[in-house]
């Protein structure tokens, strides 16, 4: 932002020299030609005179204005080309964070997974599990900021696609997943509260069913929503959460909901448990 001001009082001083250069090369012309005419009574001569000076004066502008927006021009190349390589260090600069972000977060992850292994009670392990599947979903973020080639964004099918592969390797579920048409980029404010709902959602979904069907797909007004199926028999036969830990889940999804202006719906049919969240991508 702060670049853009400076390219743009750059180009307003720029403007100002030339149009001060053409007014006072044009000014003291005017002034200093018409005073030697002055010196000659014959009108013809005052005449050829006059038609000789209008020339010179196209010329001797058109030559002073070429000076100077040459100069201005190669001035603001040289602006563009630092700040371009600002632009540049400061993207790498970015990309080191996002990497390094992802990896501490991946590091305290497999921390949780060693302890994990410590554990016996059941459900004890599942607090470990959930609490790795949220640490994935934030270091996913960073990770695809950090591949992809818009910093400001990413790609809502690649992450969601990344974040179910990585939860299901923890839970040991066979997903289907189905992506719309049109492609859906979510910038890093609506991409985190998105993963972790993703989150939460599938840790619980994966300890009680072993099939799931999510479905991400852009809606009209720049809106995108997430479905995710799954059945009522296994829900009620595998879920390891307890009482306390699906309301504190249940606490979380309705903040991060509220976080994205969403609005997250679940309903039942023949059998079949499905949430849908959807929320406006800006």
């Amino acid at each position: 932002m702060s670049s853009t001001g400076n390219t743009n009082r750059q180009a307003k001083k720029g403007t100002a020299r030339i149009v001060a250069g053409y007014t006072l090369t044009a000014s003291l012309w005017i002034l200093f030609s018409d005073r030697l005419l002055a010196l000659f009574p014959d009108r013809q001569t005052i005449l050829a005179l006059s038609m000789t000076k209008g020339a010179l004066f196209v010329l001797v502008t058109s030559l002073c204005l070429h000076i100077l927006v040459s100069r201005e021009l190669t001035q603001r190349g040289i602006l563009e080309d630092e700040l371009r390589k600002r632009l540049e260090e400061n993207e790498a600069l970015l990309r080191e964070l996002h990497h390094r972000v992802k990896n501490n977060l991946q590091i305290i992850a497999s921390f949780l997974a060693l302890e994990r292994d410590l554990v016996e009670d059941e459900e004890d392990r599942g607090i470990f599990d959930d609490m790795q599947a949220r640490i994935q979903s934030m270091a996913l973020v960073h990770e695809q900021l950090y591949l992809a080639g818009d910093l400001g964004s990413i790609d809502l099918a690649s992450y969601t696609e990344s974040l179910t592969r990585e939860i299901s390797g923890i839970f040991g579920s066979k997903l289907m997943l189905s992506f719309g048409p049109q492609p859906v980029s979510l910038g890093v404010n609506r991409a985190v509260p998105f993963g972790l709902i993703l989150a939460e959602e599938l840790s619980e979904a994966m300890m009680g069913g072993k099939e799931l069907h999510i479905s991400v797909e852009g809606e009209e007004g720049g809106r995108v929503s997430l479905v995710i199926c799954r059945s009522e028999e296994a829900v009620h036969g595998g879920n390891r959460r307890s009482e306390a830990a699906r309301a504190i889940s249940g606490q979380i999804k309705e903040a991060l909901t509220q976080q994205l202006g969403g609005k997250l719906v679940r309903s039942s049919d023949r059998g079949e448990i499905s949430m849908r969240l959807s929320f406006s991508t800006r």
